[in-house]
C-alpha cells in the first residue's frame, strides 16, 4: 500500500519525434505546505516505482526535467509530446492540466491555481478501554480509495488531516468534502481511517458523509506482546542452523518467519487474516499485536518449497500484557 500526503502525478504520452524539452519549473502555491508534497513521475500511464522529486519545507520551485529508472540522463521530452499534470493537496481539489508542445516552446514556470474544498466539522472523544479520557495523543486522518473495475489495483491512502486529543479526550477535524472533487469519482469505494502510533483505535473507519453531527467516541487499545524463541530441537528437526542469519534472504527465497493468524474475529483494518514477522538470528521474536486470539506457525521457505509448521493455536494476547510461548 502507498501512503501519499500530497502527490504531483506526471504522466507522459509517447511520441516519435526527437527534440529537446526546454526547462519547465513547477512552482507550488504559497498557500500550501510544500514539505507535505510527494512528486511522482508516471510514464505512459504506468505506476511510479518511487517518488522522484522530494519537496522540502519553504521550497516552492521544482525544476523539470526529472530523472527516473536510475538513469544518469535526465528525463527529456524527445520521445514524448504531451504531459498530464495532476496535483493532490489535502483540502484542495485535485488539479489537472495537459501540456502540449506549444506550451513548452520556451522555458516555463508553471504555478497551478488550486480550488479549496468545503469542509465539515468532525468532533471526537478519545477514551481508553476503561472509558477514561486519553489526552495528548496524535491522531492521523487519511482517506483510502479503491479503483473502479480494478480489484487487483493497489489501494491508495491519502493523508487528510492531523489532530491531538485534549486532556478531556476531545479531538477535532475539519474534513474536506471529497464528494465535491470529480477526481474521487474514479473510485468506487472509499473510507476515512483514524490511526495513531500510540495504540489501536476502534472504531477506526467511517465513510464520507455530508455532515458528522454526532460526537464519535473512539477507544484507544494498547497492543499486547507475543514473545518467544525457536528452540534447538525445533531448528534441528526442521534442518535449520542454530544461527538463522542465512535465512533472511527474501530475494533468493530462503527465509524463516513467524505466521500469525487471527482466530478470534478481529476488527482488521485492511481485511487480512494473517501477518508475517521476521525472526531474529537466534530464533527469538517479540511482536506487538492487537489484543485477540491467534494461531502461531513457522513458515520455512527454501526455493520453491514452502513448509508451514503449526506451533500453537488459540494464543490469547491481552491488552498491554506480554504472552510467552515456548518452542523447545
Amino acid at each position: 500500500m502507498r501512503t501519499i500526503a500530497a502527490a504531483v502525478l506526471l504522466s507522459v504520452v509517447s511520441h516519435g519525434q526527437s527534440r529537446q524539452t526546454p526547462s519547465l519549473v513547477l512552482r507550488l502555491p504559497r498557500e500550501i505546505a510544500p514539505e507535505k508534497a510527494v512528486i511522482e513521475l508516471h510514464k505512459d500511464g504506468g505506476r511510479p516505482t518511487s517518488p522522484y522529486l522530494r519537496t522540502q519545507k519553504d521550497i516552492f520551485e521544482y525544476p523539470v526535467p526529472f530523472r527516473f529508472d536510475n538513469s544518469p540522463a535526465a528525463f527529456q521530452a524527445d520521445a514524448f509530446t504531451t504531459f498530464l499534470l495532476q496535483i493532490f493537496v489535502p483540502g484542495f481539489q485535485v488539479f489537472s492540466k495537459r501540456f502540449v508542445p506549444a506550451d513548452l516552446t520556451a522555458p516555463l514556470i508553471f504555478e497551478p491555481t488550486l480550488v479549496k474544498l468545503r469542509t465539515v466539522p468532525f468532533e471526537g472523544l478519545l477514551a481508553d478501554s476503561a472509558g477514561s479520557p486519553v489526552g495528548g495523543l496524535n491522531i492521523d486522518l487519511s482517506y483510502q480509495t479503491e479503483h473502479k473495475n480494478c480489484p487487483d489495483c493497489i489501494v491508495s491512502e491519502w493523508s487528510i488531516a492531523h489532530s491531538t486529543s485534549a486532556s478531556s479526550g476531545a479531538f477535532h477535524f475539519d474534513i474536506p468534502l471529497l464528494s465535491d472533487d470529480p477526481f474521487f469519482g474514479n473510485y468506487e469505494s472509499g473510507k476515512f481511517i483514524l490511526a495513531s502510533n500510540g495504540g489501536f483505535l476502534r472504531p477506526a473507519t467511517f465513510i464520507l458523509q455530508p455532515s458528522y453531527s454526532e460526537l464519535r467516541v473512539v477507544t484507544r487499545i494498547l497492543p499486547g506482546t507475543l514473545v518467544g524463541k525457536l528452540g534447538k530441537a525445533f531448528l534441528g528437526q526442521n534442518k535449520l542452523p542454530p544461527n538463522l542469519a542465512s535465512y533472511h534472504n527474501y530475494d533468493k527465497n530462503q527465509y524463516v518467519e513467524l505466521k500469525i493468524d487471527f482466530t478470534g474475529g478481529a476488527d482488521l483494518r485492511f481485511g487480512s487474516s494473517s501477518s508475517f514477522h521476521q525472526l531474529s538470528d537466534d530464533g527469538s521474536f517479540t511482536i506487538s499485536l492487537f489484543p485477540n486470539k491467534y494461531s502461531v506457525s513457522v513458515q520455512i521457505v527454501r526455493g520453491t518449497r514452502r513448509d508451514i509448521i503449526m506451533i500453537q493455536g488459540d494464543v490469547l494476547i491481552e491488552e498491554n500484557k506480554s504472552t510467552k510461548i515456548e518452542v523447545p
